[in-house]
């Protein structure tokens, strides 16, 4: 019966099957992270959506609303996404459009209402977008995203009030 010690120790194995284990265990934690941000900045950017569209629904009046055009609208969105998304989105690339459909049957089928007003008028459904891109930090995401940047459209969809 042959002992363990005739075997020899095993020390190489071990750093062989290190140097076989650890890029993919790296690879895993790299992409983890990466995903999460990619998360964190939807969530960040649906947030600041959401208090772009009640700026504009609660906070200014009927007749103040009629004369926003779309830089203010525009300047507005970069202003608050510069404090959510901060270190997460290019900011530069930080844009927000706007478009009203008069019923649900109108946004399903792409129909978009002839309104002079940007916000539509009552009972009017306003849709906000807010694109964004968001930079991986590993070059990980690469092999899924050959881009570099990885842009991204948050939805919202609001009805006027009567």
């Amino acid at each position: 019966m042959r002992t363990l010690q005739q075997f020899g120790s095993g020390e190489g194995s071990v750093i062989v099957e290190y140097a076989i284990i650890a890029p993919i265990l790296f690879a895993l934690v790299f992409a983890v992270v990466d995903f999460s941000r990619i998360f964190l900045a939807k969530s960040y950017a649906t947030d600041t959506l959401v208090e772009l569209s009640n700026y504009y629904r609660y906070e200014m009046s009927p007749d103040a609303l009629k004369s926003v055009s779309l830089s203010h609208l525009q300047a507005k969105a970069q202003s608050l996404s510069g404090a959510k998304l901060g270190g997460l989105a290019n900011m530069g690339d930080v844009s927000v459009s706007l478009s009203t459909y008069r019923n649900i049957s109108d946004l399903v089928n792409g129909m978009e209402g002839k309104n002079t007003d940007l916000f539509g008028g009552a009972g009017d459904l306003v849709k906000y977008n807010l694109h964004y891109t968001v930079s991986p930090l590993t070059p990980f995401a690469d092999y899924l995203y050959p881009s570099a940047a990885l842009l991204n459209t948050v939805t919202l969809v609001l009805k006027n009030g009567t």
